[in-house]
């Protein structure tokens, strides 16, 4: 009965029965617990980490008993002061220094002086956070008054965010989305491909107005330690889904929605109404690369530039991220994407691109999100067999070379020429030793006896037996001397690369085959073979080895499609590129391995010359218009009117390649 308090705290017997008879209920807090006296120059008083401060002053019943003034009680109980807020925010109290004289002193003063060192004596407290009711130590600082206006004008415009914990915090942030009308959204995740069932989704932050955040924890590791029991991560995340992703009446924004909606989907949340991708809108602005939110924030918004540095945040794994800066850098990207978008929303109104954005763009990208969802179904069990068949046919090819005489001569003299430089820079190393030192005795011998035992063909490490290895026909450094040098195939060179030496690709290759004639000389075999390992080393690392690596536990391959992935405003493609899958007539393996799912059909289609018909369309051009509506070649068809001759003759010359006119 004794034990009155809401936090514990214990009140002795013959207080208590004043508190009885005098129906006291807001009687001040005595703890028995026995602090230790913290702060400089005012006994009787302790100061916690987080800003309460406790005294064993005298226990009053009056007005006084909220103040810490008095004489030190001699039973030595602590007790709680009462904060008080000022009109500023921060929180005050009074108390009574070792002279007895009173102080109205704001708590994080104290809390700096118990756990801040000051060693140039700075006269302010400043809080890092800008928020004068968070007196954690670790939130101040010492600094002058010039420091502390500096830095909340560069902070005034910081992404303030909060962690959701419970239901009721939930529903707030939906009533905000729905009062402004907005909600930029941003999944986090832990790197996982979406369509893995490994694939977690950690938090999902949002923002409904500038400068405002809000995170809520998914499946993330720390999700229960920050969280009211009972959170189940799905049910919120279904909640603000149909609230606020379904609502008609709320302009979602995202940078690169198409990743965001796939998740979405993945949860059963379908977004409805109006969607603003701020990655899209700048393209459509500006085509030039780069396009990424960072880079934008570090153009538009420089004094929030490599945010995502901070801490270091960006060297740790996203698996391994901490709730807390996780929560903090989401918001920060829904917050900047929406300052952004407003921007950019601005700009393509003026330039009357808001149209194109909307109704072009924006639909464009739901479809090609629908797209990348369904994927290419790849058979997994051909691709295994796939495999298993390329490896030794790139051996063979890669051995004829080497088989080929002049590769095995040249072969020879390259390594020889490493070996004579190795024994050359060991010799060095001997001449710098002094023979009659007893501590250069154990150097030489090992050297020496490292000699020795190169010239009798022995190579014992890796950087010796990288001597006498085969010559690497990957190699930037190998195969333009196997190429170009006089103790090679001293082919002329034709091309260089961008670093200005002779160029290896493809192209290069096949005009060097160009020019050599004969079919059954050494230059002319080695191109042959170079080509052909070229053309199976890109068949197995691209559409085998690579699909096999790409696809996703659905046994689909999930390729992107870019909208903004080049200058011209053609799609482009990657991991995997879908796009540009080798004909059957390249490589006939490559697509067989990709199989619609059981009850369906592959249907490939293509537009007839698309950009011509749109041109004479345009243009209104009567040769172009007549060759279509005739279904004639439009080349063919110009090339006739060019030459003066009718369309009939210019048909029968371009389809007999015996004609003496025919080019």
């Amino acid at each position: 009965m004794r034990d009155v308090s809401t936090t514990g705290g214990y009140v002795p017997f013959s207080i208590y029965k004043y508190m009885k008879k005098k129906h006291v209920s807001s009687f001040p807090v005595i703890l028995r617990k026995r602090f230790m006296d913290n702060i400089p120059g005012f006994s009787g008083y302790y100061v916690s980490k987080r800003g309460r401060v406790y005294t064993r002053r005298r226990v009053g019943l009056g007005r006084k008993s909220k103040t810490g003034v008095g004489d030190l009680n001699r039973v030595g109980y602590w007790r709680e002061l009462t904060r008080i807020t000022n009109h500023k925010g921060y929180y005050r109290l009074v108390i009574q220094d070792d002279f007895r004289k009173r102080h109205y002193v704001q708590v994080s003063r104290l809390v700096a002086l118990a756990y801040i060192p000051n060693p140039l004596n700075k006269p302010f407290v400043c809080h890092k956070d800008n928020n004068p009711k968070n007196n954690f130590y670790k939130n101040l600082y010492w600094g002058t008054q010039s420091e502390n206006i500096q830095r909340w004008e560069t902070s005034i415009m910081q992404t303030r965010y909060v962690i959701i914990k419970n239901k009721r915090m939930l529903k707030k942030v939906i009533e905000l989305c729905k009062y402004t009308g907005y909600a930029s959204v941003d999944y986090e995740t832990d790197g996982s491909p979406i369509y893995n069932r490994g694939f977690k989704p950690t938090i999902l932050s949002v923002s409904w107005m500038p400068g405002f955040g809000a995170s809520i924890p998914l499946d993330h590791f720390q999700t229960k330690e920050y969280t009211s029991p009972g959170w189940n991560w799905k049910k919120m995340l279904r909640k603000f889904g149909e609230e606020v992703i379904e609502n008609y009446e709320i302009t979602k924004v995202a940078w690169n929605w198409k990743f965001d909606d796939q998740i979405n989907q993945k949860y059963q949340i379908f977004y409805r109404g109006t969607c603003l991708d701020g990655m899209l809108a700048k393209y459509l602005l500006n085509e030039e690369k780069p396009n990424d939110l960072k880079s934008m924030v570090r153009r538009y918004l420089p004094e929030y530039g490599n945010y995502e540095k901070q801490d270091a945040f960006d060297k740790i794994p996203w698996d391994k991220k901490e709730l807390d800066p996780l929560c903090h850098y989401g918001c920060q990207d829904t917050d900047y994407t929406l300052r952004l978008m407003i921007f950019f929303e601005k700009k393509l109104i003026d330039l009357g691109l808001y149209s194109t954005f909307r109704n072009l763009i924006m639909s464009a990208s739901r479809v090609l999100t629908s797209v990348e969802k369904n994927g290419l179904y790849l058979d997994r069990e051909f691709n295994n067999q796939l495999l298993e068949t390329y490896k030794p046919k790139i051996d063979a090819a890669r051995q004829a070379i080497y088989d080929l005489p002049r590769v095995k001569k040249f072969e020879k003299k390259y390594n020889q020429e490493k070996i004579d430089k190795y024994i050359q820079s060991i010799e060095a190393e001997l001449e710098e030793l002094d023979y009659n030192d007893p501590k250069d005795k154990r150097k030489i011998v090992s050297r020496e006896q490292k000699i020795s035992n190169i010239k009798a063909g022995i190579f014992t490490t890796k950087k010796e037996q990288e001597l006498i290895r085969p010559i690497n026909l990957g190699s930037s450094v190998d195969l333009p001397t196997l190429m170009y040098s006089e103790e090679g195939f001293h082919f002329e060179v034709i091309k260089n690369n961008e670093s200005g030496k002779p160029s290896t690709d493809e192209e290069t290759l096949t005009n060097l085959r160009l020019t050599v004639k004969k079919p059954d000389s050494p230059k002319a075999i080695f191109l042959d073979r170079l080509l052909e390992l070229r053309g199976l080393e890109k068949m197995y690392k691209t559409y085998i080895e690579g699909w096999n690596e790409k696809v996703q536990d659905d046994d689909r391959l999930h390729g992107r499609f870019l909208i903004h992935g080049t200058t011209s405003g053609r799609l482009s493609s990657a991991e995997p590129n879908a796009q540009q899958i080798p004909k059957t007539s390249v490589d006939p393996n490559i697509k067989l391995q990709l199989k619609a799912p059981k009850g369906t059909l592959y249907i490939a289609s293509d537009f007839s010359q698309a950009e011509l018909r749109i041109m004479a369309h345009l243009s209104g051009d009567e040769t172009y218009l007549n060759a279509f509506n005739s279904g004639q070649d439009p080349h063919l068809a110009i090339a006739a009117t060019k030459y003066h001759i009718p369309y009939e003759e210019a048909l029968k010359i371009y389809e007999d390649e015996n004609h003496p006119e025919h080019k």
